[in-house]
């Protein structure tokens, strides 16, 4: 594969990069990327398809020898695709301004897998990852969930997944299909969530402050959100909920986070739900204000 360390400027487009995974030798380790981008500024991946690889298809890190304030920064990545790789399609560790466009994020974990295993993990580590748009994208048939942001606080701020794919991502035996955790300021909007085989599954929303699910279609998926911060905005609006009789379930469930002294405002206006057992279930308890709308 390739590595970017530290550099600037650079464009990398039109190839295939094909990893060992089917013959590498031992079974430890998730290293060895497709691409690897190092604190490095004005990248651009484009048309790449990146596959096989030991760890992840694409990788947005820090130098070894650099503080992690010292991030990869505006990084455009557009029509790539990243199949079958074994530890994830990408990760983000760290990036301000990190913009993947019509790109495609499918099969992780097909011939090999270590977890995550999902599409996309955006996971800082002592890093930050600031202003992140995924645009038009396809996470599809992952052994792991399609997308996955994990942060601690404030490692994560800006996260924008727009007009995208999530089909028949197995989850790796979880009940969580796209993971928000510690997120700062996320919005996903214009999204098609579906799966047509096994159980339902959760898009799981547990955001560090204000959230927006909005104008979404979900297919044997329910919204599951659960405050763990106080001063929370939860916006869930016009979203159309669809769960067959096979996978009768509530569209919208809530449940309480570690700390009673939480208060928040959750906004659940306009959504449609079909073929529903419930329409609505919470155990949220008197501490929160609701701001419900029919």
């Amino acid at each position: 594969g390739f590595t970017l360390s530290q550099v600037h400027n650079v464009v990398i487009e039109n190839g295939n990069i094909i990893g060992d995974v089917g013959y590498h030798t031992g079974a430890t380790g998730e290293f060895g990327y497709g691409v690897a981008v190092k604190t490095s500024s004005d990248i651009v991946l484009r048309n790449l398809y990146c596959t096989k690889h030991w760890g992840d298809g694409i990788n947005l890190h820090v130098h070894a020898s650099a503080a992690p304030e010292y991030q990869n920064n505006n990084i455009l990545i557009e029509n790539c695709i990243c199949d079958d790789n074994r530890r994830q399609g990408m990760s983000v560790i760290t990036g301000n301004g990190v913009t993947v466009r019509d790109c495609q994020f499918i099969n992780t974990g097909k011939t090999a897998h270590t977890a995550p295993a999902a599409g996309v993990d955006v996971e800082p580590a002592n890093s930050q990852v600031f202003n992140a748009l995924f645009d038009h994208c396809a996470f599809k048939n992952n052994y792991g969930a399609g997308l996955v942001a994990d942060g601690a606080s404030e490692n994560i701020d800006g996260l924008h997944v727009k007009d995208s794919i999530f089909y028949d991502n197995l989850c790796n035996g979880t009940q969580t299909e796209c993971f928000m955790d510690d997120v700062k300021n996320a919005i996903i909007e214009g999204c098609n969530f579906q799966r047509q085989n096994a159980t339902y599954k959760s898009i799981s929303l547990r955001p560090y402050n204000d959230i927006t699910f909005k104008n979404n279609y979900l297919k044997n998926y329910r919204i599951a959100f659960q405050p763990d911060y106080a001063g929370l905005k939860v916006n869930i609006l016009k979203n159309t909920i669809e769960i067959s009789e096979a996978f009768a379930s509530d569209g919208i469930v809530s449940g309480v986070g570690s700390n009673s002294s939480h208060y928040s405002i959750f906004n659940i206006q306009g959504n449609l739900f079909k073929d529903l057992s419930t329409g609505l279930t919470t155990s949220i308890q008197a501490w929160i204000n609701w701001a419900i709308k029919n």
